[in-house]
């Protein structure tokens, strides 16, 4: 069955299913005015309209599909961008930290580099606080997953989104103070950092938002190409972001400067993300699509 035709059976089944439902309240809700019920009718039928224009169009011509592509791709930028200069910060502390332990006064770091055995060291403390806050967040994550997954199914797909959206926040946030705040501040921002995006799923918790979201706005022989641009706009940004942050540092010389660039494109995805809510409405907006075809198939099967 092609895609008019499911297109054709939303719209029968959407209105005969509404029908039928105000036809009950009809019977066993006198009190209710006519004019509450005509005004939902119009509702119901424009939502009915709407989502039928919009699931006409290719999977490729839809807002809320080329917005979720979107949004995947800026995630990886800004959150990769960040890290050549998060990486660095972290050196310099574990750099500073030795260097104490040692007795020697904070500020010229260059004898991290020309001391061997100083330098094994600062690598270690590094790579420990990298590893430890990582874990961290991967544990708190595991643990608050099952629980964001149930707000999924009562709260909407949006909601999850905006989750998700709140956990890089709170990364890109913490990695500018980190580059920023005195080298002694930066494992306090480093774990709160971490711990904080763990509670609220980690980047993990947009993607329970994203993939039902994806599953109520298309029909089930569109979902592989969809899937298939998604998780290619994620690779890309985790590829390219790396690249152009490394240089963005090698030619201005300042840290900061990759996560300026990133906080521009945070204020790009608050836009995308209001456009999500805009395009598909609150909650499972898509679900309707999804009950489509599966009672189009169901149709097609008899």
């Amino acid at each position: 069955m092609d895609t008019d035709s499911e297109v054709s059976l939303l719209i029968e089944d959407g209105v005969d299913r509404n029908g039928h439902e105000h036809l009950q309240q009809a019977d066993t809700s006198r009190s209710t005015p006519a004019i509450a019920a005509s005004s939902h009718d119009e509702a119901s039928a424009t939502m009915a309209a709407d989502l039928a224009a919009l699931l006409a169009k290719p999977w490729y011509r839809r807002g809320p599909i080329v917005i979720l592509a979107a949004l995947a791709f800026f995630v990886l930028v800004a959150f990769m961008a960040c890290v050549p200069a998060v990486n660095q910060a972290t050196l310099d502390w574990a750099c500073d930290f030795e260097r104490v332990r040692n007795g020697a006064v904070i500020g010229d770091g260059s004898e991290c580099k020309s001391d061997a055995h100083l330098a094994v060291r600062v690598q270690k403390r590094a790579s420990g606080l990298l590893s430890t806050g990582l874990f961290w967040m991967g544990i708190t994550s595991m643990l608050t997953t099952s629980f964001w997954g149930h707000l999924c199914d009562t709260h909407g797909r949006v909601f999850m989104v905006r989750v998700g959206f709140l956990a890089f926040m709170s990364i890109q946030t913490a990695s500018l103070a980190i580059v920023t705040a005195p080298t002694s501040a930066v494992a306090p921002i480093y774990y709160t950092m971490y711990i904080f995006a763990g509670l609220c799923g980690g980047m993990g918790a947009s993607m329970l938002g994203l993939k039902p979201y994806v599953s109520d706005m298309t029909f089930p022989h569109e979902r592989p190409a969809v899937f298939g641009a998604i998780q290619g706009a994620i690779m890309l940004g985790v590829v390219a972001a790396p690249i152009a942050g490394g240089t963005v540092i090698s030619l201005v010389g300042g840290r900061p400067t990759p996560l300026l660039i990133s906080a521009l494109v945070v204020l790009v995805l608050a836009f995308l993300v209001s456009g999500v809510a805009g395009a598909g409405g609150g909650g499972g907006a898509g679900q309707p699509a999804a009950l489509a075809a599966g009672r189009s198939g169901e149709r097609s099967s008899k």
